[in-house]
């Protein structure tokens, strides 16, 4: 098993890609996170968190590369 890790800090760029192996065979890839929801002045948006995945043919928004 595989466990990657880190914290993205306020202001952190709208998309980050953090790129790794999948070795070959692999039949399923679980993915686990936590956030926080701090509450926000009225009219300032919230933070979200979305996950994508993308294979090797790129990570353009809605191109090839994304997996479904």
């Amino acid at each position: 098993m595989t466990t990657l890790r880190g914290t993205f800090t306020p202001g952190s760029p709208d998309f980050a890609y953090l790129p790794f192996d999948v070795p070959p065979g692999t039949a399923e890839l679980r993915v686990s996170y936590t956030y926080d929801r701090p509450p926000v002045p009225p009219g300032t948006p919230g933070n979200a968190l979305d996950i994508g995945l993308f294979d090797s043919r790129g990570t353009e928004l809605g191109g090839t590369g994304g997996l479904s």
